[in-house]
């Protein structure tokens, strides 16, 4: 039985190398898209994502699949997801390994829920920690490799903002749960620089939203009550931590963290009010069946003519997926936001982290990408499976300690009247 436990837990722990494997080579890829004259291609992007799909889906053939409601959700949207994806595949003609790709990755934030469930009562928290720590720094190592690189052979302005950073935010709420208090504070503090010096002015919002959103939450979770006064000192305080943070990083990039905030209006948000104009057009413009089911997944990009995405999740998946995958969606964001309300009132340990996980989602759902791109979708539905397995072997060792009591109580009683 022992030696069994222990296989099991080096499958988990090999198939979550994997998936590390995976978001770098989607990571570099994702670095090297707007680069011409680099080779954008990543050899084992596919493999990874072919493994790791092969091997989760033997795990939870052997596992139930999580009983709970946001599960059950999670698994028809991505049902969904899929079957629209590959319905709109056989119309653009897709190829074989085309059609088995798109499947993996439409469906891989699903797999990576069911995968994490599971794991959160295979392995201890300590070892998951390891794991994630390493999986950070092999993906710091090679973002930083692949910065150098890129800017040292002028490819690309050494001003350009890179958004493959957003990884770096997606894996905050896991940071957020470190035991220990000065690594969470290093991770945090890492993470917020690199957003920082991405120029991302999204990423740098979306970033101390969670990161306040973390605290308050936190506060309420360990019963503090905290005076208007102390409630001044602390946003005072927390307010010049980050403004004190952003002029040092500004410095070091030159000015360029203030004059991107200052361009704000002049630039559209990076020419997102055009975007949106653009795709609310193309929406508009659609056929009766399209506004149903959509256009196909990630097709804004391929019909627009700006050739990009919506920088948008509601637009683009009432363009890509219609009205049902729209609804999808806003059913996804009601689902977090009461699943976050349930470990608030609960007063979780997961709560805080929970929170600011709610807030990156629906922050980034707003002004650029979660929901489209799986590298980032499915790091936080590892999160949020993660908590929800926690949450559940928690509840079923409550049941079954009151369930003792109860029988205890009614032995007692039994026993009593007997004589």
């Amino acid at each position: 039985m022992k030696r069994k436990l222990i296989n099991i837990r080096f499958v988990y722990i090999l198939i979550f190398l994997i998936y590390i494997l995976f978001e770098e080579q989607e990571m570099v890829g994702s670095m090297m898209y707007h680069v011409e004259s680099a080779n954008n291609s990543t050899p084992f992007r596919n493999y990874a994502l072919f493994t790791f799909t092969t091997f989760v889906c033997i795990c939870l053939m052997k596992r139930p699949w999580p009983r709970v409601s946001f599960s059950v959700f999670l698994l028809f949207m991505y049902s969904y997801v899929a079957i629209n994806s590959i319905v709109h595949g056989f119309a653009q003609r897709a190829t074989f390994l085309q059609y088995i790709g798109l499947t993996c990755s439409t469906i891989l934030p699903l797999l990576t829920y069911g995968f994490s469930y599971h794991l959160a009562n295979i392995l201890t928290w300590k070892s998951i920690e390891r794991l994630l720590a390493l999986g950070l720094l092999v993906l710091a190592v090679f973002y930083v490799m692949n910065i150098r690189m890129i800017t040292r052979n002028d490819l690309i302005d050494e001003n350009m903002q890179e958004g493959s950073v957003y990884i770096f935010l997606m894996f905050l709420p896991f940071v957020m749960l470190f035991s220990n208090k000065k690594a969470q504070f290093v991770g945090v503090f890492l993470i917020f620089a690199a957003i920082v010096l991405s120029l991302k002015r999204g990423g740098i919002i979306t970033c101390v939203l969670s990161i306040v959103a973390y605290y308050m939450v936190s506060f309420h979770v360990q019963g503090k009550r905290i005076t208007g006064k102390a409630k001044f000192i602390f946003a005072v305080t927390i307010m010049a931590i980050i403004v004190g943070g952003l002029l040092f990083m500004n410095n070091i990039r030159g000015g360029l963290i203030y004059e991107r905030f200052a361009s704000i209006e002049s630039d559209g948000g990076s020419g997102r009010n055009m975007i949106y104009a653009i795709t609310l057009k193309m929406i508009q413009d659609s056929n009766e069946r399209d506004l149903l089911f959509g256009h196909g997944w990630n097709f804004v990009c391929q019909d627009a003519p700006f050739r990009m995405s919506a920088h948008n999740d509601y637009l683009e998946a009432m363009y890509d997926m219609g009205f049902v995958g729209f609804l999808f969606l806003l059913f996804l964001l009601y689902n977090v936001l009461l699943q976050m309300g349930g470990v608030i009132k609960a007063k979780s340990i997961y709560a805080p982290a929970y929170a600011a996980s709610f807030v990156i989602f629906l922050v980034n759902t707003q002004i650029s990408h979660v929901f489209l791109y799986p590298m980032y979708m499915s790091v936080l539905t590892m999160f949020w499976g993660y908590v929800a397995g926690k949450e559940n072997n928690r509840n079923s060792d409550k049941n079954r300690y009151f369930t003792k009591i109860k029988k205890s109580i009614n032995h007692r009683m039994n026993h009593r009247s007997y004589y």
